[in-house]
This record gives structure tokens, sequence and C-alpha cells, in this order.
């Protein structure tokens, strides 16, 4: 596997600042009927595939979020620039999911209540930010409320080394991801940035 080095820097901003943060979340919901019309090969197409042509098509609706991340990741930014410590690159690899909808808290740490993790299917720098991408076909996670998300480092809950590196509440006043069914597709975006005062709007 492609080890991808995420450095972010941290700039310190005030608080009367904050109103400017945007979503930097997106759940894209897409119908598998429509979808099915639309491509006769929509089953077969790999998952790169289907994230392809899901670009070029309108979802049914968006929820869009703002997440806060966790505690233990902003103890590894500060061992990052600290000269004492050495500390290894960030690899993000997965995106976990849970069925906890407690409000997001500056001490969180990882999900409590964890069911599912999905490799990240693509990952894209842009500069100062970087992006995930995670799809979630009709195959997948059915049955299970996608109430909550998280970036991890690890393939697996409690392998040594994992570190989640947010926490997002996904949002559907319609329950369509409590539980997620065979009848939507997914796409789940997550992008960090950091910026400072003067950046914010």
């Amino acid at each position: 596997m492609e080890h991808r080095r995420v450095v972010i820097t941290m700039i310190q901003s005030e608080s009367n600042v904050t109103t400017g943060i945007a979503d930097n979340v997106e759940a894209a919901l897409y119908d598998v009927e429509q979808l099915e019309e639309q491509y006769d090969d929509w089953h077969e197409l790999s998952r790169a595939e289907k994230l392809e042509r899901l670009e070029e098509e309108d979802p049914e609706d968006t929820i869009t979020a703002h997440n806060a991340t966790t505690i233990s990741f902003r103890e590894h930014l500060v061992s990052l620039i600290n000269g004492d410590e050495v500390e290894d690159p960030v690899d993000v690899t997965h995106m976990a999911f849970g069925s906890n909808d407690d409000p997001e808290d500056a001490n969180d740490s990882h999900l409590s209540q964890e069911h599912s993790r999905f490799e990240i299917d693509d990952h894209i720098n842009r500069g100062e930010e970087y992006g995930t991408v995670v799809l979630l076909t009709s195959d997948d996670a059915n049955g299970e409320s996608l109430l909550e998300a998280a970036l991890v480092t690890e393939d697996s809950e409690g392998a040594s080394g994992d570190m989640a590196i947010n926490r997002v509440l996904l949002e559907d006043d319609e329950d369509r991801l409590d539980p997620k069914t065979e009848n939507h597709a997914v796409t789940i975006k997550i992008d960090l940035e950091f910026q400072d005062s003067s950046q914010l709007s």
C-alpha cells in the first residue's frame, strides 16, 4: 500500500472568527434504482468507476456538517513540532462509522460506538487541503446506523497505533442512514484544512 504523509500546519485563530468555518463533510445519497436505470452495468462497475459515474449525477440529497478534530490528533500535531520528540507521520487509511449520536466534543478521542471501517477510495491533495472520499454501495453497511464517522489510521479498531483524526455526526432528518439500506449508495467526503483568522470570512 502506498503511504501518504499528511503534514498539517496549525495557526492559532481567535474565537471571534469561528463563525467563518465552513462545513467540511459531505454525505451524498443516491437512489440505487435510478442508478440501475441510468447504467445497465452499474453492479459490474469497479468502485473507482462508480465514483466517476456518481460525479456526473445529482444526488437525491446531500448532508453537510463540520467535524471536530480529536484530542489525540491535536496532541500528535503538538508532538510533530516539538524538536525533542520523534513522531511518525499520520497515515490515514480508513473511514470508521458508529452509532453514537452524542454531539461532537473537543475531548473526543475516538468513536465510542464504532461498528465498521471502510478503506478510503480516494485521497486528494489540494495544497493546504487534504480530502478523502469513501463510497458505500448498496451492499455496504446495510442495517447499520451511520450516525458518526471518523478518519482513522488502521484497518481495525484497537489495532496498535490506531488514531482517530476527527469525529463528525451525519444527521439526516429522514433517517436514511439510520439504518442504511440497499436502497441507497452513499459517498462521504471529508476535507481537512486549517486556516488562520485572515483566511476566514
